[in-house]
């Protein structure tokens, strides 16, 4: 086992190094992509709402978003396959008829083309006058949807690319055996906890748990008793102390966050789901079996008067909340392991079994030998004391 100190001293680190900043373009390549294909999903089915006479300040539950992103997928396959693929096939006879209508029409690109016939009010005619060019408009109705939703789709193929060029990268790394073995898990979401995590600066088990923003903030009253305990977030009460320099030289004192939010949100967004649905076999059941304990220890459960009303003691959002928290954090300290173990680094036990020889049931690994772990305790105050810093 070595520092991490000393990897950093070898060709080792350097191409690691290298390989993690090219997976950290093309993981942050896709999400760019998908945000913007999503939001230009949100325009087409808005405009086609306003248009269609619909409350446009109702939400859509995600069946319905589901159902209309595949019925824009399929009028846009029947524009393309129905009517422009067809145009840049018509005879010669037709194709005059179309430079008629729209002399710089581009056969190349029927796209372009049909864009400016909806606009004049022309495909109708050409549509009636031609039999094999059946289209009937629903949410691309007209000019401004129909880009759209090119749009849409072409950025759908550049996600399809990068997946493909992330996968192309991630044999490179040791640790990606492990992840790909995890049902749940695949090379986007693997991406994202190489390229986010970094085992040369963060030292301890809690460390990742601190920069995942998975760990809880204590609040105290005066005399040092803990009054309240959160969950990680963006509160005023939750942001830690930092210090910088400006552009002037001049070293400021502020606060700030502790944790990755971007990373943060895709471990609870995505791969808690992810889990879940895919039933895990390892990290699944922590879930359910955290939740059954919550539902029913009398800290969380049974009912109270609320406004004339019997409401949960705790509601169930809350409780789901926690579960995951503690299905995630048992993923994150096997991963940690792995992580640590993929570079022959020297690795820690978590916190709690160092200092109060705490075993969680979910805990499969053991980290070290006995001597091992008495040499790394150094009384450490309760959280992490090194953060893990932000990759550039």
């Amino acid at each position: 086992m070595k520092t991490a100190a000393e990897v950093k001293m070898t060709d080792y680190y350097e191409n690691w190094l290298n390989d993690r900043q090219q997976l950290r373009q093309k993981v942050n390549s896709y999400y760019r992509t998908q945000n913007h294909r999503i939001a230009i999903g949100n325009q087409i089915i808005d405009n086609w709402k306003k248009n269609t006479g619909q409350d446009t300040s109702k939400e859509m539950t995600d069946a319905e978003v589901q159902k209309a992103m595949a019925k824009i997928k399929k009028e846009y396959r029947l524009i393309t396959e129905n009517i422009a693929n067809p145009i840049a096939e018509l005879t010669m006879k037709v194709k005059e008829e179309i430079n008629k209508m729209y002399p710089k029409f581009d056969f190349r690109n029927p796209i372009i083309g049909l864009t400016e016939l909806m606009s004049r009010g022309k495909l109708k005619k050409l549509i009636e006058t031609n039999k094999n060019l059946a289209y009937s408009p629903g949410i691309i109705y007209d000019t401004h949807q129909l880009i759209k939703a090119d749009q849409f789709v072409s950025d759908r193929r550049y996600e399809d690319a990068f997946v493909l060029e992330i996968k192309e990268i991630l044999p490179r790394f040791k640790l990606w055996d492990w992840l790909n073995s995890n049902k749940g898990i695949g090379p986007v979401m693997g991406g994202v906890l190489i390229t986010r995590f970094n085992p040369f600066t963060g030292v301890y088990p809690s460390s990742y748990i601190c920069y995942a923003g998975l760990d809880v903030v204590h609040f105290f009253d005066p005399e040092g008793n803990v009054t309240k305990i959160e969950g990680r977030g963006k509160k005023k009460g939750h942001l830690v102390p930092r210090t910088y320099t400006n552009s002037k030289g001049k070293v400021i004192e502020t606060t700030g966050i502790s944790h990755c939010p971007f990373l943060k949100s895709k471990l609870i967004g995505v791969l808690a789901g992810s889990f879940m649905m895919t039933k895990n076999p390892d990290y699944s059941p922590i879930y359910y079996n955290e939740k059954v304990k919550y539902l029913n220890n009398p800290k969380y459960a049974g009912t109270i008067l609320k406004k004339g009303k019997e409401v949960p003691k705790t509601p169930l959002l809350h409780i789901h909340r926690m579960a995951t928290r503690k299905m995630l954090k048992a993923f994150i300290y096997e991963y940690y392991i792995h992580d640590k173990r993929s570079h022959g680094l020297i690795e820690y036990p978590p916190y709690e079994e160092e200092k109060y020889e705490v075993i969680h049931n979910f805990r499969k690994n053991q980290f070290l030998d006995a001597q091992t772990i008495a040499e790394s305790k150094r009384g450490r105050a309760i959280g992490p004391d090194d953060p893990m810093e932000k990759a550039a």
